[in-house]
């Protein structure tokens, strides 16, 4: 049985998941939030586009055959959740696909009945405008249960076969905790420092950015190890110069989200290691 796929937002990841599976002629909804226009262009690296449309209340009821994919910024994902949470089954798989850590707890209180997945994509998306985002860069997508959530090796596998068909190539993680800390510690390096000097992810690679860098991995690889997630310094280092290789005339989300004045994620990311360091 294929899963019809719902998006919560036209997002960057968002629009790309949609636009992935109307090439897949994979079934799928992706619904506006607030203000945002009722449909999406989004521009792969060939400069081809694909347009989705998006819908507006009221939303609809979901059932075991449908996949609630909620990425959205960290800060918007308890807003996201409350306002899907009546319309759901609890037979309803969700995934949630957002910067930073803390989304998984906030969503075991708002949505305990679910099966409950994560995922994050290395996938590089830009939202140019409210209705064009560009595909910036290949990349992957990495998909498990959340943490202390079990379910069925069946609805396992009709999630991940969604996620193949719209945002592939996809790798199942048997522990999601340890993949999220690992793209967590890029985060707390690329993101803040981009945004604070105003520079591409790949201008970290520079001498000058060496003490920054070090200082974060060596503070992250510490509080890492005492949550249970084992690491080290130079292996995040190491982390953090292949991204920025990898995206190196791409500018983060967090360097976008100061340029144009927006809220940023820094306590999701950031603000979720200081917590756990305490």
């Amino acid at each position: 049985m294929t899963l019809t796929l719902h998006i919560v937002g036209t997002g960057a990841i968002g629009s790309l998941l949609a636009a992935g599976a109307e090439r897949a002629s994979h079934p799928y909804s992706i619904y506006s939030r607030h203000s945002s226009p009722d449909y999406v262009k989004v521009m792969s690296d060939d400069e081809q586009i694909v347009r989705v449309t998006a819908l507006g209340s009221p939303l609809p009821r979901l059932t075991g055959n449908d996949v609630l994919v909620v990425p959205v910024k960290a800060y918007q994902v308890e807003s996201a959740l409350l306002q899907w949470r009546d319309l759901l089954s609890e037979r309803t798989p969700v995934v949630l696909m957002h910067n930073g850590m803390g989304g998984a707890e906030l969503a075991r209180t708002l949505i305990p009945a679910q099966p409950l997945f994560v995922a994050t994509t290395s996938h590089g998306a830009l939202k140019e405008r409210a209705e064009l985002v560009r595909h910036t860069g290949a990349g992957e997508t990495v998909l498990g249960f959340a943490p202390h959530y079990k379910v069925s090796n069946a609805q396992r596998n009709q999630v991940f076969d969604v996620f193949s068909s719209c945002l592939p190539p996809v790798r199942w993680h048997s522990n999601m905790q340890a993949a999220l800390w690992q793209k967590l510690a890029v985060n707390a390096v690329i993101n803040p420092l981009t945004a604070l000097f105003d520079i591409p992810n790949g201008a970290l690679l520079e001498n000058r950015y060496q003490p920054q860098v070090s200082a974060l991995c060596e503070e992250t690889a510490r509080v890492m190890t005492a949550s249970g997630v084992t690491s080290t310094a130079p292996e995040l280092i190491n982390a953090v110069q292949e991204v920025a290789r990898r995206t190196a005339s791409n500018f983060s989300s967090m360097h976008q989200d100061v340029k144009h004045g927006r809220r940023t994620e820094i306590d999701a990311i950031s603000g979720y290691i200081v917590q756990q360091a305490k």
